[in-house]
């Protein structure tokens, strides 16, 4: 909360202000009774209060996790399943931990015994439960009907209407796809996993021996639908609701993932080679491991998003993508398009940017220390400080031996790196050039403008040119 003050709320990744709201009453209201409490009773029945409450949360925890071990055996879980598990206990500990405290300040301010208090909570309570049981064995029997009249009708369209075999546009086609999209409107993520298995395996949204999906899952809501290890290549799922989805190690290579939304899916060792998410948001999403090699990131939104450094952009499109704040240290982006890229303030340290183009991207306080940026076109790059004076881009170590058509060829000074840096129109006020290596006197006078940058032997730009003029009327 307090770095999501200190940053603001757009540079607080993966903070939700809508929840800072509910925390927020929350805690207030915690605190007002407290202190109501505390005026009535005096710090000392207060302090013996939370005391109590306290034992008897940790109690409880205790006696919840050894029924859990006890009964599912904690040898047969997983790792994953055993942090569920505590996590469940602790939930439920706090909760009637909570309970207990309030039953015991309660006790201390009305002077009715916790006894008489907990039974008249659970008297009133009891029809409440029902209610609550009732409405939710009614939706999970919905979801029972809603699927199983699904997997009928198109169990009906395979066999009977010979779905396999339509022609694309036909009637049979356009029903299987509107029955489709109407029941993962209305199924929640575990449900909607049965449906995209079924699809999945009777090989209806696949691209198979250069055929087209024969339904397309274009505009579908598969918000928090569970896909982990789903073979998805070649689906069309352009604009398709993907938030919070786990598709750890689905296979969506070649996929059209256009205009769709995954903010914070969970896409760890995904392949998404070759697919096509020009205009996705990925805002959050944890991209550990990612195959996305050669994948179309034109547009793309990939602000904040997790592990980004981890997965693989050998060769991907990333025109004009949104790496704003991006964590791309190390990374390697050979070859890979980021012109008019935002790249503000994104962390290059020590990345390999050969061969990549970077003409009018924005790299406005960036940090590409240390960064191999030879062959790389930087023409009309913007690295003038964001913002503020004091936000430089840091070029300090940079090689800038970047491509040109013109000196490309020159071989006659084999032992420095002259293969000509195309810095045509780029701003490089102040930015941090020190020992920078491959550049040449040209190449450097050709950018927009270097007011206030700090040269490769160290001096500033303007003692740069001083030193320069003195050298050449001596020379006179």
């Amino acid at each position: 909360m307090t770095e999501a003050f200190i940053l603001g709320w757009d540079q607080f990744a993966g903070f939700q202000p809508n929840a800072a709201i509910y925390w927020g009453v929350g805690i207030a209201l915690g605190l007002a009774v407290l202190a109501f409490v505390y005026r009535r009773i005096g710090p000392r029945r207060l302090f013996q209060g939370l005391r109590e409450g306290l034992r008897a949360m940790l109690s409880i925890m205790r006696a919840i996790l050894s029924i859990l071990g006890w009964i599912i055996g904690w040898d047969r879980l997983s790792r994953s399943q055993r942090f569920m598990a505590i996590y469940w206990g602790i939930r439920i500990a706090l909760g009637l931990g909570v309970l207990a405290f309030f039953f015991s300040l309660l006790e201390r301010v009305s002077n009715i015994p916790a006894l008489t208090l907990a039974q008249l909570l659970f008297t009133v309570s009891i029809p409440v439960v029902i209610a609550l049981v009732g409405i939710r064995y009614t939706q999970q029997r919905a979801q029972d009907d809603a699927l199983q009249g699904y997997l009928d009708q198109m169990s009906s369209l395979l066999l009977e209407e010979d779905l396999r075999a339509s022609e694309e546009g036909s009637e049979v086609r356009t029903l299987a796809r509107a029955r489709t999209l109407t029941v993962l409107g209305r199924l929640n993520g575990g449900y909607k996993r049965v449906v995209i298995l079924f699809l999945s395996e009777a090989a209806l949204v696949q691209r198979v021996a250069e055929r087209n999906p024969i339904i397309k899952l274009s505009n579908t809501q598969l918000y928090e639908a569970r896909l982990e290890e789903t073979d998805l290549n070649g689906a069309d799922l352009s604009e398709a609701n993907l938030d919070d989805a786990w598709l750890r190690k689905a296979n969506l290579s070649h996929a059209n993932l256009s205009g769709a939304s995954l903010a914070v899916a969970d896409l760890e060792q995904a392949n998404l080679s070759h697919a096509n998410l020009s205009e996705a948001f990925l805002q959050d999403a944890n991209l550990s491991k990612t195959d996305l090699s050669h994948a179309n990131l034109r547009k793309t939104w990939l602000g904040h998003a997790k592990n980004l450094k981890e997965a693989n952009l050998i060769c991907a499109a990333m025109q004009e993508a949104n790496l704003h704040y991006a964590d791309l240290e190390g990374c390697s982006l050979q070859g890979v398009n980021l012109s008019n890229a935002g790249l503000e303030r994104a962390k290059l340290k020590g990345a390999h940017l050969k061969g990549s183009d970077l003409r009018e991207a924005d790299l406005r306080g960036a940090d590409l220390t240390d960064s191999d940026l030879s062959d790389t076109c930087l023409a009309g790059a913007k690295l003038l400080p964001y913002y503020s004076e004091h936000a430089e881009s840091d070029l300090s170590d940079v090689d800038l031996s970047v491509y040109d058509d013109e000196l490309s060829d020159s071989t006659q000074l084999e032992n420095v790196n002259l293969s000509g840096a195309d810095l045509t129109e780029a701003d490089l006020r102040r930015v941090n050039l020190r020992d920078a290596t491959g550049w040449t006197v040209k190449q450097l006078t050709a950018a927009k403008s270097l007011e206030g940058a700090t040269m490769p032997n160290g001096q500033k730009y303007e003692d740069w040119l001083k030193s320069r003029e003195e050298e050449n009327s001596g020379s006179q």
